[in-house]
């Protein structure tokens, strides 16, 4: 259920097939040359997958896709063929709950797929694409199935769930009597995931800081009439010119326009990812790149980056592999424009490369506040719309007070906040959040031959470079550090956290703080080895938590953690010894990864000894657990393999289970199994249980 190879079929039966058939020609006989956002109308539909060992079928929605009437349009026979957005109610495809079946062509067909396997291998979030047979209502042919921009999508390029952002189309797309296009000037940005907002006080903080900073790239590239140059980082992170160079290389420049761009904010690096979207990608064609975008390029410094060819990125016999598990048909044509697709890319690139690295424009920041705040509202007096323009918004307690450009003040629930961010709409009016100054939290920073520490003004951090060793301290449990982007190489860690003025659980809030950290010691992109790593009373969500990092631990031992002891995603680490005495919660629990582990010595876990979840691989040679919940628990299409397992005083020895809709059953294998417990595997036969 990983391969997309193993899809025969998605067929989409929509049983009101009139009114779908209706809305169809109400779009097709439409005078404007978009398709009207007023007739992209949900209607309830069933969904089957057919896979090569059975069927699947599910609850959902569709609606129709698409900007322009190319995502309409008639088969040979008359029969309708159109491209739908597809939510699922239950069960996913491949992980995604909300996904894509597009017309081909409206992506340039083999080049998407190939894209955005591309794409990912050098680093870039892009979404799961590939080539189908399908069946609507009857209808057969062949469609693109593209992943939404959602959490499944993070998650499936190893990120943790956060604020996602767009370009705001709604003033570009039939707005009052305007022009399509006449109003992209006042076209700022928007959030998308309006759930994650609102899923508590440091998911809002977290989002707002995020989206001042794009609402002012937005209108910093307005200023200088530049429609692709959105750069919402700090001058230094090159991080978009890398993504710019890369997308004119593919020949998809119509990716890089500002109202079809898609964003993640990461709080780990407190940084905008781009997400890859709609790019008209023409991989095996000559370059041809509009003078416009040069001269839009020629306003930022090229001379001093330096970008690495992409052709030592990529394995040719992987991508190969991968290329074609998403393709219908594989014929000596497919594999003429997979190695034309390769050799113009990298001949693309370069040519790009050079062009650039002549450019020696200014990237800096040259616009403050008062300046964009007033050329925008000046600007969008002159065109004679109507947007109520905010110019901070703070919390109140429970709520929000937001403040009028012009001086008033507006009391704003949590919902309403949302729909301002997500639709720019307040009480159905167009309403604006226009950037103002919005930090987190003190933090500072230090560059160590480890990597970069960051940490809240109460941590105190010792380090010993003869011995490689590192002591930190706590001053008040809310405190926390942060390892990131190093290698952490024979080194040790002990961590001492403040035992007094303990939080409660309800008084934590979400399980992340303002800057996305969950552990009291917090690890991301940091490569192990040789490492060893001690955790002591640590009041945070987690005492110890790594994330997108790789290699080889020695051992870790966490004491008295107020919540879970160790907790690690979208990970790769082999390691000696987990030790674990006293957690609140779980005394392991790992994500999104691969995990072998020698030995696991457990202890007064509150909850779960280890779990494992959210597709992870899970090896364990030699285990002791005592926990109050669960022994082991594996979730939502994640493989654990155990060799000798004694499980004590312990209800439940273990569970196999989903949890998730967007994973599957999981599988738990263990060679040796000495426990008195119950067991427990989900009741819809998903999951796999082996034991002696």
């Amino acid at each position: 259920m990983d391969d997309p190879g193993s899809i025969i079929a998605i067929n989409v039966d929509v049983p009101k097939s009139a009114k779908f058939t209706r809305n169809f020609a109400k779009i097709l006989v439409s005078k404007t040359e978009n398709i009207p956002p007023e007739l992209k109308k949900n209607f309830r539909a069933k969904i089957s997958v057919e896979y090569d060992f059975g069927r699947c079928e599910f609850e959902g929605s569709v609606k129709q896709n698409g900007d322009w009437k190319d995502h309409v349009a008639f088969k040979n026979g008359g029969v309708m063929l159109r491209s739908l957005n597809i939510k699922l109610k239950d069960g996913n495809i491949l992980n995604s709950v909300k996904f894509k079946l597009l017309i081909p062509d409206t992506r340039n067909n083999l080049n998407e797929v190939l894209g955005a396997l591309m794409l990912r291998e050098l680093g870039f979030i892009a979404p799961e694409t590939f080539l189908v047979r399908t069946n609507l209502n009857g209808s057969e042919s062949i469609m693109l199935f593209q992943e939404a921009a959602t959490k499944e999508l993070l998650e499936r390029n190893g990120r943790r769930e956060g604020p996602i952002f767009e370009g705001d189309e709604s003033l570009i797309w039939s707005y009052e009597d305007f022009d399509n296009f006449e109003l992209v000037p006042l076209a700022l940005s928007r959030m998308t995931n309006s759930n994650w907002f609102l899923k508590g006080r440091s998911s809002q903080s977290i989002s707002l800081r995020a989206y001042s900073r794009l609402q002012k790239a937005y209108m910093i590239s307005s200023m200088r009439e530049d429609w692709w140059g959105i750069y919402p980082n700090k001058p230094e992170d090159s991080l978009f010119q890398y993504y710019f160079l890369t997308l004119l290389a593919m020949n998809g420049a119509h990716g890089l326009a500002n109202h079809n761009k898609q964003y993640y904010f990461n709080a780990f690096t407190d940084q905008f990812e781009p997400i890859y979207y709609d790019g008209d990608l023409s991989l095996g064609e000559e370059l041809f790149i509009k003078e416009n975008l040069w001269q839009a390029a020629a306003q930022y410094d090229w001379s001093g980056l330096l970008f690495d060819s992409p052709a030592g990125f990529f394995s040719e016999s992987d991508l190969y592999s991968s290329f074609l598990s998403r393709v219908v048909v594989h014929d000596d044509m497919v594999d003429e424009f997979f190695e034309n697709a390769l050799l113009k890319f990298n001949e693309n690139y370069e040519a790009v490369l050079f062009r650039l690295r002549q450019l020696k424009g200014n990237r800096k920041n040259i616009f403050n506040n008062d300046n964009i705040l007033t050329a925008y509202r000046d600007l969008q007096s002159e065109y004679g719309i109507h947007q109520r323009l905010f110019s901070s918004v703070v919390r109140e307690g429970d709520a929000y007070k937001a403040d009028l450009l012009e001086g008033d003040h507006v009391a704003l629930g949590e919902n309403e906040l949302a729909n301002l961010v997500s639709d720019n709409l307040l009480d159905s009016n167009r309403s604006i959040l226009l950037p103002y100054p919005n930090s987190k939290s003190a933090e500072y920073e230090q560059k160590t031959a480890m990597g970069t520490f960051v940490y809240t003004p109460g941590i105190s951090i010792d380090i010993d470079y003869d011995n490689h060793h590192v002591r930190i301290s706590q001053t008040k449990p809310s405190d926390w550090v942060l390892l990131k982007d190093g290698n952490f190489t024979n080194w040790s860690l002990v961590f001492s956290g403040s035992a007094s003025d303990l939080p409660s659980k309800q008084s934590l809030g979400q399980r992340f703080n303002e800057s996305g950290m969950t552990g009291c010691v917090n690890f991301y992109n940091v490569n192990f080895s040789g490492a060893s790593i001690n955790v002591q009373n640590g009041a945070c969500e987690d005492g110890l938590n790594i994330v997108s990092s790789t290699g080889e631990i020695i051992k870790i031992i966490v004491t008295d953690a107020f919540s879970d002891a160790v907790d690690i995603d979208f990970s790769s680490i082999n390691i000696g010894l987990v030790e674990v005495k006293n957690a609140g919660n779980d005394c392991i629990d790992v994500s999104g990864g691969s995990y072998i582990v020698s030995q696991v010595i457990v202890s007064g876990c509150n909850d779960k000894g280890i779990s494992i979840g959210e597709k992870s691989f899970f090896s364990v040679n030699d285990a002791s657990i005592s926990a109050f919940g669960i022994g082991i628990s594996s979730k939502d299409l994640s493989e654990v393999i155990a060799n000798i397992v004694n499980i004590r005083d312990t209800p439940t020895c273990f569970e196999s289970i989903r949890k998730k809709q967007e994973f599957g059953g999981a599988m738990l294998s263990i060679e040796t199994l000495d426990c008195e417990g119950g067991r427990f595997v989900d009741s819809e036969s998903e999951s796999l249980v082996n034991f002696k």
